[in-house]
């Protein structure tokens, strides 16, 4: 059996930047430009209050804004580059520091403030419908899909009738969640929805500081599931899916802020999640850019191995078998090779397609700190929050990574991000001396009282085998879109918001605590259906082997329905080949940024990185393979001042070696 979705083209000819809350502008825009089968991109820029190019301070008030500044820009470029750029770039809304770190493209802009100039400054650039359909302020996302339908172009008018959205009996529907906080995202939705000429439903915002407890409900409820779904959930899933058949329909995506459709709806067909708050802007685009785009053929496989000795023994047999039919080169971390270090290394800067993850997972230990600041006016405030802390070794000068992650819990008695605390409208800057003064050192000597925590909420860590990792990722696959299958437990909330940011183009991870034989048999069932069927229904499949257990219901996937990681490759040389190559372009690219940059953290992450790809390329390529494709064997050394050849390999063992033990490990 197999199955073909039409995908969308991404229309290239425009695309539309947009201040993340000028929702009404960026939806007026969008209707000039949507159409069934083309996807009109729209990218979201926060708010920003640095222009680019402007020196901060550690700490300092524009500090953070620039980081956001610079960081929306790289990822705004990268996608439309990409894309193989785009003919005109539509400014919605964007003020002078948004526009300063964009200046570095060369991009030919129609920049628009107002509602009011959209139809003079696009009509020199596209002919629009003479129809006008009108729609009042608060209902501007049910417009834009009535705009869309009748090939009208969008007005707002406050006189206008009420809009009820009927269904069109298509294939999927597209549930889009307002989002109050970051509204222009909830464009992207319904512009993606549109493209898919799907059913839509607008529902309500879900508020994003409350999935924390949505989170701990399912856990709770998940030890006794003889209980009804706690009331919590089902009220929030019930308020929004009402009214919905799903059963007609061949599949569903939520663009939610993170409720579990799914578990209350019993996966009655394929679901499918995007992160409305986590850049859906760059998630869409990932996906369908992705989706027709080239494959290194290559995937990661890592286990401590705490399942082997198990009845149910553990997938990793099967998904190696899998990918070894479909000509996938293959890296293998398991047991003693699965470290901490290695999942960072190779989760970030190894070529890949597929991660698959057969480990623990879940809360991690961690402390309580009480920490009291003044702001700058000499008010005394407490913060109190959560910290986890992990270690890796990494070898060179600093042969020990700290790793530091941290949740708030309550500032000046009130819950963080409470309704009580929003009441007491503290100035923002006051939340700015906050972070200064629990992430600057100086007070080294007396510092914060900190008490020991079991089972933090929201920790999510993956386990290794010297550790755990708190899985924070600023990139995946060396700037590539990969599918991670993370068979771990509690691996479906905060882990994943940290592959989903990095750049996985699709997510599969579990609401609660998985048994091992389950995730077997799920991870077996998923791996042989992938050849011919996409991501999400070879979860399906998976999901329905697993009815009437205790893990029935268990997996979600966050990614577009039509996601697969089906192509084949041409032999396993040819994709060992993309790795190598790969590898030696990031090799070479990392190099260049360290000759860029001068003295500080940066240079010392660069150079660690470059030792990193220089341990992979010797460890499983060998001299002759190195030379044949790089034309001369690499000395680190002379390339990098400083750094010796042998200084630091990212793992012990090689890929030969590590194929052997697998081998063992299989005929036990």
């Amino acid at each position: 059996m197999s199955e073909k979705w039409n995908i969308p083209t991404i229309d290239n000819r425009f695309i539309c930047i947009a201040d993340i809350s000028n929702t009404e502008l960026c939806a007026v825009i969008s209707s000039y430009f949507l159409k069934e089968g083309l996807y009109f991109p729209v990218f979201v820029f926060p708010n920003v209050n640095t222009n680019a190019g402007e020196k901060h301070e550690y700490g300092s008030d524009g500090y953070i804004s620039a980081i956001i500044g610079n960081e929306t820009s790289v990822l705004i470029g990268n996608s439309i580059s990409r894309m193989t750029g785009c003919n005109y770039v539509v400014y919605a809304g964007l003020n002078e520091h948004q526009k300063s770190y964009l200046g570095r493209y060369d991009f030919d802009v129609i920049d628009i403030q107002s509602i009011e100039e959209v139809e003079d400054k696009l009509s020199k650039y596209v002919s629009s419908s003479k129809t006008d359909y009108k729609c009042k302020m608060s209902q501007v996302l049910e417009g834009l899909i009535e705009a869309s339908r009748v090939g009208a172009r969008l007005v707002i008018d406050e006189q206008a009738e009420d809009i009820v959205i009927k269904d069109r009996d298509s294939e999927g529907m597209i549930l889009v969640e307002k989002n109050d906080a970051y509204g222009a995202t909830s464009v992207v939705g319904v512009n993606y929805a549109i493209s898919l000429g799907a059913d839509i439903r607008i529902v309500e915002s879900f508020n994003k500081n409350e999935r924390g407890e949505i989170e701990e409900a399912v856990i709770e409820w998940s030890k006794n599931k003889d209980n009804e779904l706690p009331a919590k959930i089902t009220e929030e899933i019930e308020s929004r899916v009402s009214g919905i058949d799903f059963s007609k329909y061949k599949f569903a995506t939520f663009f939610t802020n993170g409720l579990p459709y799914s578990l209350y709806l019993k996966n009655v067909i394929p679901f499918t999640y995007v992160n409305i708050s986590l850049r859906p802007d760059l998630f869409v685009c990932n996906g369908i850019g992705w989706e027709t785009g080239d494959r290194f053929h290559s995937a990661i496989v890592f286990s401590p191995e705490f399942f082997k000795n198990t009845i149910s023994g553990e997938e990793t047999e099967t998904v190696k078998t899998e990918l070894d039919a479909q000509k996938y080169y293959v890296r293998l971390l398991l047991g003693n090779d699965a470290t901490a270090r290695n999942l960072d290394f190779h989760a970030q800067h190894f070529p890949y397609d597929i991660l698959h993850i057969c480990s623990h997972g879940g809360a991690a230990d961690g402390y309580e700190v009480i920490e009291k600041f003044q702001d700058r006016d000499g008010n005394e405030h407490t913060i109190v929050f959560d910290e986890v802390v992990s270690f890796a070794v990494v070898g060179g000068e600093d042969a020990i990574e700290v790793i530091r992650k941290t949740a708030f819990v309550s500032f000046d008695g009130y819950k963080w991000m409470s309704k009580e605390l929003k009441e007491q409208n503290f100035p923002n800057y006051v939340f700015i001396d906050m972070f200064k003064a629990i992430n600057l050192e100086e007070d080294v000597k007396n510092p914060a009282p900190r008490r020991p925590k079991k089972n933090i909420p929201l920790s999510n860590v993956i386990f290794t085998i010297d550790g755990f990792h708190q899985a924070i990722f600023r990139i995946l696959s060396s700037h590539h879109s990969p599918v991670v299958f993370n068979n771990s437990c509690f691996s479906w909330g905060e882990t994943s918001r940290f592959f989903i940011s990095g750049g996985a183009r699709g997510y599969i991870g579990t609401l609660w605590d998985v048994d091992n034989e389950p995730a077997v048999i799920v991870g077996k069932s998923f791996y042989s259906a992938t050849k011919n069927l996409s991501v999400m229904t070879s979860l399906f499949q998976g999901l329905q082997q697993i009815k009437n257990t205790d893990s029935e219901d268990i997996y979600v996937y966050w990614g577009l329905h039509f996601t697969s990681i089906s192509s084949e490759g041409l032999s396993l040389e040819d994709s060992r080949g993309r790795v190598f190559k790969e590898l030696m372009r990031a090799f070479v690219s990392w190099i260049q940024h360290i000759r860029s940059i001068g003295d500080g953290e940066v240079r010392r992450n660069a150079i660690r990185v470059v030792r990193d790809l220089h341990g992979e390329l010797i460890t499983n390529f060998s001299a002759d393979v190195i030379k044949k494709l790089s034309k001369g064997t690499i000395d680190i050394s002379k390339i990098v001042p400083g750094v010796s050849s042998d200084s630091q390999k990212p793992t012990p063992i090689s890929q030969v070696e590590s194929e052997e033990r697998y081998a063992v490990h299989r005929q036990k």
